[in-house]
């Protein structure tokens, strides 16, 4: 019924405004894991609402308000409605920071910063995953020398069989395991590659499973 549908946008639109304060008063998105009950649940509708939008279960007024909303929010939008733009997007804007300050963003300098340290360490999270796909890698590799040099440091979309062959000559060559307590950076990396196998051991060949034994 009509008074049943504004009820619902009413319901809505109330969510929307509890977010945006959430967001103005933070300066940071909703975490689902915090011990904080009403972010909690305030994620948890977040993440329902971003399942709706990807199936196409949107209604305009959504869209709209959302568009409206704390940059963090129109941002997110952005990125459920053309993820593809967004990165190229984001990697543009990392491209335009690097060019400008010589180096690559850090947290802790401005909220655009942040954003940007945050987006490169999100490439490390989906390489572990095997969720980067190689038009997403060449388009970060290519915004800068800095940024091509610092995908090869950690390893990022290197094939799995290289990454197994620089495992196998660190064990033949220290006879050892790589340590996470190293202060050598490559080794390091070397441990932290072996737990994501481990985690993610389900997503493995056969093949790959053996070379690891």
């Amino acid at each position: 019924s009509l008074q049943s549908s504004a009820d619902s946008q009413e319901k809505w639109e109330a969510r929307l405004q509890s977010l945006n304060r959430f967001v103005v008063l933070e300066q940071r998105l909703l975490r689902q894991r915090r011990s904080n009950l009403t972010e909690r649940s305030l994620a948890h509708w977040w993440k329902n609402e971003g399942s709706r939008l990807k199936e196409g279960l949107y209604a305009a007024y959504k869209i709209q308000g959302l568009q409206r909303s704390h940059p963090l929010i129109s941002d997110q939008l952005k990125k459920r409605l053309d993820p593809e733009q967004h990165y190229m997007d984001r990697c543009n804007q990392l491209k335009i920071w690097v060019e400008t300050f010589g180096k690559l963003p850090t947290r802790g300098v401005d909220e655009h910063a942040n954003e940007l340290a945050t987006f490169l360490r999100g490439q490390k999270r989906a390489y572990k995953t095997t969720s980067i796909r190689k038009a997403r890698y060449e388009a970060l590799r290519d915004t800068h020398p800095l940024v091509a040099k610092w995908l090869e440091l950690h390893g990022v979309f290197k094939p799995w069989g290289q990454m197994h062959k620089q495992l196998t000559a660190f064990v033949r060559r220290t006879s050892r395991l790589p340590a996470s307590s190293s202060d050598d950076e490559h080794e390091h990396y070397l441990c932290k590659w072996i737990r994501a196998q481990r985690r993610h051991s389900a997503r493995l060949t056969d093949e790959q499973v053996q070379l690891l034994r």
